[in-house]
């Protein structure tokens, strides 16, 4: 999945998110609210999904799905296994860098998120230096309190002049900043916002709000990322209000809620950077606080059933269409065994014209004597080839995997040239291969992957040579490139058979 389809498939989740916390808030728990905002957190930033039956997006048509599994194929049923052995030196290509540029579109998502990091990032560092002249608090009351709740990290206490209502900084050495003004003759509501801070501290908080952060930077052209931010952020606070009356024993809300009116004073800073005990949305954080839900066990289990069902519907992506292998016609016997010269001394090296395309023998009469001759044309300008047919270590995910095609890499906008003649079959679009051509020839078909545009339709006829497209990155490219693939006699066959 590229950023593009994250943010879309992220906003639709955030759309059914709203609709389900304005619909049912008065029957979720917050902290289920807070889960159904995480798993919203993790399809805007994990770039994969799994293929599964029970989809959401297996309701779409199969043209216009953007969730397909990472490596299907545009024609399904194929299996990436050759016949013939590759003659392409594999240190040559090993030593070939891929051309290296930028649209206008992807500079300005780049400016945009630089702008979002240098802004979140000076405004923290700004705060963590008003921060840092803050004085520690060590008395008998706090000793006491992180001895009656102890945390793995090291917890501790300090006040400032600069801040006007407590809040929590820091993730492996948590600090609780207080007030200068706080009042500790009030050990009830210090015990209210100690707890309050400590709950924040326990549930890694700051990380969760970190991430969410990082979603905004990457996703700060999509509104509905905006819409999330802010409540999440919101929610943080309800859920954190809740934790704390479960840990509370009798009638406990009422001082808890004057404690929050107590601190809802006006703040300074950025403080969705930071864990606070504040006034954000008091009027809701206070009839959340006296109108409690009560928890049974029929409410849990529906409660469940729905993280389940969301998670499952919209972080998976729709299973590939089964379609019927294509019958194409043989250009080679049954029992006609290549054989192909493995001295890689006689291999010449590919053209370093690229002002325009080439023509070359076909490997056909290298194959079999049977074979008609036929003058295929190099596809596109560049002659640089960034993956080979065969096995390789994926760019993206780390796993060595099967590749049944070859990856030109070049400049986006080169043209892009049939390699034969042909019909066109299917021009259409996935997440794995972008835009995409698929072109049937006299013994078999030819596939075109990761183009910026598509200039034919179904049913064209075209010459060798014929301009189909042009170079680009879309589906699941790690940079401008052209993904070609030669299916014969129902197999991959490795495309540089063909060029000499």
């Amino acid at each position: 999945m590229n950023l593009l389809q994250m943010s879309i498939s992220g906003g639709v989740l955030i759309v059914v998110l709203i609709a389900i916390r304005t619909l049912f808030r008065k029957h979720l728990r917050k902290q289920a609210i807070m889960i159904l905002w995480e798993l919203a957190l993790i399809r805007l930033l994990v770039p994969f999904s799994i293929p599964s039956p029970f989809s959401v997006y297996a309701l779409l048509p199969t043209n216009t799905r953007g969730m397909e599994p990472m490596y299907q194929s545009p024609v399904t049923n194929i299996l990436p296994t050759a016949t013939y052995k590759a003659i392409v030196s594999m240190d040559y290509i090993a030593n070939a860098a891929p051309a290296v540029s930028i649209s206008p579109r992807e500079m300005i998502w780049l400016v945009g998120a630089l702008v979002c990091v240098l802004i979140f990032t000076l405004c923290y560092l700004s705060c963590l230096r008003n921060f840092k002249t803050s004085l520690p608090v060590s008395n008998d009351y706090t000793a006491s309190w992180l001895a009656e709740h102890p945390c793995r990290r090291p917890v501790t206490f300090r006040q400032s002049d600069l801040i006007a209502s407590p809040l929590t900084y820091g993730i492996f050495r948590p600090v609780i900043l207080l007030p200068q003004s706080m009042d500790w003759d009030k050990p009830k509501q210090l015990h209210y916002i100690f707890l309050h801070e400590y709950i924040h501290i326990k549930r890694f908080d700051l990380i969760r709000k970190l991430l969410l952060t990082t979603a905004l930077c990457l996703h700060w052209f999509n509104p509905l990322v905006w819409v999330m931010y802010f409540l999440f952020n919101r929610d943080i606070e309800l859920a954190c209000d809740e934790a704390v009356l479960l840990q509370e024993t009798g009638d406990s809300r009422a001082d808890y809620a004057r404690a929050l009116v107590d601190m809802a004073v006006p703040k300074s800073g950025s403080v969705h950077l930071f864990s606070h005990f504040s006034k954000s949305v008091i009027e809701e954080r206070i009839l959340a606080i006296m109108k409690p839900k009560k928890i049974t066990l029929v409410g849990t289990i529906g409660t469940l059933a729905l993280i389940l069902c969301i998670g499952i519907g919209f972080l998976t992506s729709a299973q590939a269409a089964r379609t019927e292998e294509p019958v194409l016609p043989q250009s080679v016997e049954e029992n006609t065994i290549a054989k192909i010269s493995t001295d890689m001394d006689t291999i010449a090296d590919l053209p370093s014209d690229t002002s325009t395309h080439m023509t070359y023998l076909s490997a056909d009469s290298v194959v079999s004597d049977m074979a008609t001759e036929v003058c295929w044309t190099w596809p596109t300008e560049s002659t640089t080839l960034s993956a080979t047919f065969g096995e390789r270590v994926h760019p993206l995910t780390g796993q060595t995997m099967k590749i049944d095609h070859i990856c030109i890499a070049g400049n986006r906008g080169d043209a892009v040239y049939t390699a034969r003649e042909g019909s066109v079959t299917e021009v259409a679009y996935s997440s794995a291969q972008g835009n995409y051509i698929v072109i049937t020839t006299e013994d078999g078909y030819c596939i075109y992957s990761h183009l910026q545009d598509t200039l034919v339709a179904v049913g064209d006829t075209l010459e060798s040579g014929d301009s189909i497209g042009t170079l680009g990155a879309t589906g699941m490219a790690t940079g401008p490139c052209l993904s070609f693939k030669v299916v014969q006699n129902g197999e991959a066959v490795d495309p540089m058979l063909f060029f000499k």
